[in-house]
């Protein structure tokens, strides 16, 4: 189960260290974002997820690439376009 109080606490980090805003991001997104990263760090709770992103940023650094979708780069790929 989700905890908004644990993706808010993760997504206010997010702004406060890197200044990326993802609050206009679908909660959906930013939930399945959350959801891999909880899966790879084996945090059991969102809550946990998030004490442990405040204890370690380079987990921060992580979520936020995940959070990123990278899609331009197939545009700037000539491959992609054979």
């Amino acid at each position: 189960a989700e905890s908004a109080s644990g993706v808010a606490k993760v997504l206010a980090l997010i702004k406060k260290r890197q200044g990326t805003d993802f609050s206009r991001y679908k909660p959906t997104t930013i939930n399945r974002r959350i959801e891999k990263r909880m899966a790879a760090t084996n945090a059991p709770t969102v809550d946990a997820y998030a004490e442990f992103v405040e204890a370690n940023p380079g987990e921060l650094q992580m979520l936020s690439q995940d959070m990123l979708i990278s899609v331009t780069s197939f545009f700037r790929d000539p491959d992609a376009f054979d």
